[in-house]
């Protein structure tokens, strides 16, 4: 998850908004050797953004289960604010193995999206509850910005990248 923090900053450090983060967009490349930790790349750029520091954003792009509330809503956006609720839904996904907002429809997706109505596995770590508490906030004025994100706790603690 480190790697993966440390792969969006670098886009958003070059005014890239992803707009598409979500688990089958993150590759693991094995080392030459196989050693550990394995190098983290993002792909599948199709529906990025450049953008300027305070501009909005309109279009209405990325998949449902991983998009921000206030793209769901049809709001304009800032780009990194909705590169962070994703990437906190692709740490959820990586602690439990789907997605936290799942549903049998579109609608329920969405419902459950607005309302940041979601669970965290049971034996998480206070640390990371917080966190994803932090990323998963509808209002993204509220939400965790990447800085803050990757000097959270659970983020500078000794976890494998």
């Amino acid at each position: 998850s480190r790697s993966i923090a440390a792969a969006l900053s670098i886009c958003h450090q070059h005014c890239i908004c992803h707009r598409d983060l979500k688990p089958d967009n993150v590759m693991l490349l094995r080392n030459a050797d196989g050693s550990l930790p394995h190098r983290v790349k993002l792909i599948d750029f199709g529906l990025s953004a450049i953008w300027r520091p305070g501009r909005l954003l309109s279009a209405s792009c990325g998949t449902l289960c991983c998009m921000a509330p206030e793209i769901v809503a049809g709001r304009q956006y800032l780009g990194p604010q909705v590169d962070v609720w994703s990437f906190g839904v692709v740490l959820v996904a990586m602690l439990q193995g789907t997605t936290p907002f799942a549903g049998a429809a579109d609608r329920e997706i969405r419902r459950k999206i607005l309302r940041a109505q979601y669970s965290i596995p049971e034996g998480s770590s206070d640390s990371v509850r917080d966190l994803t508490r932090g990323i998963l906030t509808v209002d993204p004025d509220r939400r965790l910005s990447l800085p803050e994100v990757r000097a959270h706790p659970w983020f500078t603690s000794a976890l494998p990248s």
